[in-house]
């Protein structure tokens, strides 16, 4: 299959597959009921799209036969794993030392069969660091980090969905660029998938794609950028997929400093998100979304001219990508250090 079949294939599945697992749902009691005060759903709503998800980009990818290699098998089994985790979790909410566990388990996989980071580079065709075994610790921070970065951004319908749409068609492109067919399969296949969820996921959402879709997503975007990036000139390019995932680590990191400096465990549930903030400035839930997308867009672009530009092209991107972020960390006031000290 090409990679628009690819794409087509794995959207048609989810848009079959998504009625259906909402009429399970509703059947068999897989709902989200709102208990918490930082949900922002008012009723009960079915959570399996994790499920969709994977059954769509399972079954494409192994359905194709032109380019399987043994990247796709290691990566289809470490994000089952991830993948039941997450169902567990929606079902039964477990600890964060558990979900660490099978986390550190599926890295486990990856490493055994030899993906992890090994050789670093900043910018294309500049000089590179061999890490060795260094890389197998780097690599379990990299893919924890971006898996659950990309759980915690799902707080508002079709957010983390449509922003990983956004981050999945930019490693698309850039494998494409850079002639990483394998990577660009799974991004075309994940791709589809996505877009196929997404019109039930997005605001009003008919289905959520809970923990394990979150997971699921951020697990497989971390490492088709470091299996895919790590075939560029044969390093991992370092800052193009912290771009490319920008968003979600901004919030993740910053949301982790914000309750170290409030006193609070890291693992505290807060309304103090990105997308809390936008709605606390006004804007409604869907145009909240929206301000996301277009912000990942950005993020995106910059990438992207990032593989094809030269060093002082890129040192530039650099330093707008600084200068962005410095702006949402004051707009937004993700820090909450605005009513600490001004009064």
């Amino acid at each position: 299959m090409n990679y628009f079949t690819l794409f087509i294939f794995s959207m048609f599945i989810s848009l079959f597959l998504t009625p259906l697992f909402m009429n399970i749902s509703f059947k068999f009691d897989f709902l989200d009921v709102p208990k918490e005060e930082r949900k922002v759903h008012r009723k009960p709503m079915p959570f399996l799209g994790g499920i969709i998800i994977y059954i769509s980009f399972l079954a494409t990818l192994t359905l194709q036969t032109v380019f399987v290699d043994k990247t796709h098998f290691v990566i289809i089994v470490s994000s089952t794993l991830i993948l039941i985790g997450g169902i567990i979790d929606d079902i039964y909410p477990m600890k964060p030392k558990g979900k660490l566990l099978i986390q550190i388990i599926a890295i486990s996989i990856l490493i055994f069969n030899d993906i992890y980071i090994k050789n670093v580079s900043i910018f294309p065709g500049g000089s590179s660091f061999s890490f060795e075994f260094l890389g197998i610790p780097l690599m379990f921070g990299w893919v924890i980090l971006v898996t659950n970065a990309f759980n915690l951004i799902d707080g508002l319908d079709g957010l983390a969905a449509g922003v990983s749409f956004i981050a999945t068609i930019t490693i698309f492109l850039i494998s494409v660029i850079s002639g990483n067919f394998s990577s660009a399969i799974v991004s075309a296949v994940l791709c589809g998938t996505l877009i196929g969820i997404l019109p039930y996921n997005f605001y009003k959402a008919k289905i959520f794609i809970g923990d394990s879709g979150s997971q699921f997503i951020g697990f497989i975007l971390s490492v088709i950028s470091v299996s895919g990036f790590n075939n560029l000139n044969g390093e991992f390019l370092i800052l193009i997929p912290i771009v490319i995932c920008g968003l979600p680590l901004f919030d993740a990191l910053t949301s982790i400093v914000r309750r170290k400096i409030k006193g609070k465990s890291i693992m505290e549930a807060d309304k103090e998100h990105i997308h809390h903030k936008l709605i606390g400035f006004g804007n409604s839930h869907p145009k909240a979304v929206i301000i996301i997308y277009l912000i990942s867009v950005m993020f995106s672009v910059i990438a992207i001219l990032m593989v094809i530009s030269n060093f002082e092209f890129f040192i530039f991107l650099i330093f707008i990508c600084l200068v962005f972020v410095l702006g949402l960390i004051l707009f937004l006031d993700v820090f909450g250090l605005r009513d600490r000290y001004i009064k």
